[in-house]
């Protein structure tokens, strides 16, 4: 069954590792163990190229 908006984003929290959904609340606190959840965005690895592929780490033939 997917999960619908009303629950909001489905989260892990990074002290108990507890599944959970943010149920579109902020600030997001764990439901288990109560830790305020801070959302961070993590950079990309490599940069797209125009195309959109990854760009490759080394050239094999």
């Amino acid at each position: 069954m997917p999960a619908t908006n009303d629950l909001g984003v489905k989260r892990r929290c990074l002290s108990c590792a507890a599944a959970f959904f943010d149920l579109g609340r902020t600030p997001i606190l764990c439901p288990k163990c109560g830790v305020d959840f801070k959302v961070v965005e993590l950079p990309r690895r490599y940069p797209l190229s125009p195309t959109g592929a990854t760009t490759p780490r080394f050239n094999r033939k």
